[in-house]
């Protein structure tokens, strides 16, 4: 039998693993909280220690509550594993029902993931794009030209 990922990282005295938590009304599930865990410190960003929030139908009537119901029961399974901090990776939807019980949105996240042979290319190739994003227009054609000045 192949050790889960799970039993990999225990077997090294780490922690890994997720817990699923369902709000349901009359035996229907109407949201859920995907709760990440692993051992603090281990991943820099920490999204690996976030939840998620899950409304299959948001205009049940009771989506609101229950969407609520799995934040609160997502941060007392933070508080239970020691986190000073819950994180919660939430769309739009969320965003209210987060910000009622005390969440600060700190934007938007994005996460990819390179083979290590590639990693340093992409990042190059990242820069470059925000740079010439945060430069505008003009500056883009700018950065063209000196491109192609020095070919």
């Amino acid at each position: 039998m192949v050790p889960t990922l799970r039993a990999r990282y225990r077997e090294a005295g780490l922690r890994r693993g997720r817990t699923l938590i369902v709000a349901e009304v009359a035996d229907e599930p109407l949201a859920y909280a995907l709760v990440d865990d692993i051992t603090p410190g281990l991943f820099w960003a920490e999204f690996l220690n976030a939840f998620s929030v899950h409304v299959p139908t948001p205009a049940h009537p009771q989506a609101g509550p229950a969407r609520t119901a799995v934040i609160l029961a997502a941060l007392e399974n933070a508080r239970q594993r020691g986190r000073k901090i819950a994180e919660c990776l939430a769309t739009e939807e969320d965003a209210p029902a987060l910000r009622e019980l005390g969440f600060t949105n700190l934007g938007r996240v994005v996460e990819w993931t390179v083979h290590r042979t590639l990693a340093r290319d992409w990042n190059n190739h990242l820069i470059a794009v925000f740079e010439r994003l945060s430069q505008g227009e003009d500056a883009s054609t700018e950065l063209r030209a000196e491109t192609e000045m020095r070919a």
